[in-house]
């Protein structure tokens, strides 16, 4: 089951890998990469087809022109796109592992949506470097990090059953969810002639727009951030959710409100 988190991937690249900005990215990348130069593609498109497989060069081996991409991940945004795309089967193989998430998520594309952004997280850390096996190497630092937070989610969920406390994980919608006690901070701010309704409120009239346009937490996030002025790190310390994490969810949910 491919989520819109995921879904999404593909069609983005798609429509972003036309045009004059694709042209010249293409250019930039084949004079700063003579293995990319070497696989003689015409269009951005082509070149990642290339790392992809799709097709081939005896020019260079299909590895050595992930590798080179990766290498030039601050290129450009389009080149990060493009290589979250290269990646989805990967993540969808990494998804159905973990079962979705199933059981400490809040849902499925919860789920899809952390593991795109960890999965962006982790190209940002290596890009600029030369992996010698560059596929396994982001999978395997991708599934890594969200072993990591499964086990910190089984940590928290067993912390809150110890403490008789409802929820069932950090992105749970009970009480024991990421923005729970943020929720408690951002009340706080509220003039008292705006009591808790405020956030109650927002998260009806954003829910109202669709059930798979914006999650309750991105809801929360999206108040906390835009309305209430904090800071994504202010919000980050609170939750225990990575910056980049945010800024994809952020980006994502707006996205959505503005396509609704």
């Amino acid at each position: 089951m491919e989520l819109h988190a995921i879904n999404a991937l593909r069609p983005e690249w798609e429509r972003r890998s036309r045009g004059p900005q694709a042209e010249a990215l293409l250019r930039d990348l084949q004079a700063a990469e003579p293995d990319l130069r070497a696989t003689g593609a015409r269009t951005l498109r082509e070149l990642f087809s290339y790392a992809s497989g799709d097709l081939s060069s005896e020019a260079v081996a299909r590895w050595d022109v992930t590798t080179a991409l990766i290498r030039q991940f601050g290129a450009s945004e389009l080149v990060a796109v493009g290589l979250l795309a290269f990646f989805v089967r990967g993540l969808l193989t990494i998804a159905t592992a973990f079962e979705w998430g199933r059981g400490l998520w809040a849902d499925r594309e919860t789920f899809a949506v952390d593991l795109v952004s960890t999965t962006w997280t982790v190209l940002a850390e290596v890009g600029g470097t030369t992996l010698e096996y560059p596929e396994n190497s982001v999978l395997d630092r991708v599934r890594c990090r969200l072993r990591h937070q499964r086990d910190g989610f089984r940590r928290e969920e067993g912390r809150l059953t110890h403490a008789a406390r409802p929820g069932s994980g950090p992105y749970s919608s009970g009480g024991g969810d990421a923005f729970g006690e943020w929720d408690a901070l951002v009340v706080d701010s509220v003039p008292d002639e705006h009591p808790i309704s405020v956030l109650e409120e927002l998260g009806r009239a954003l829910g109202s727009l669709g059930q798979e346009t914006v999650s309750r937490d991105d809801a929360r996030l999206l108040f906390a951030n835009r309305v209430m002025g904090y800071e994504l790190s202010e919000i980050a310390a609170a939750t225990g959710v990575k910056v980049e994490a945010l800024k994809y969810r952020r980006r994502s949910a707006e996205a959505a409100l503005l396509a609704s």
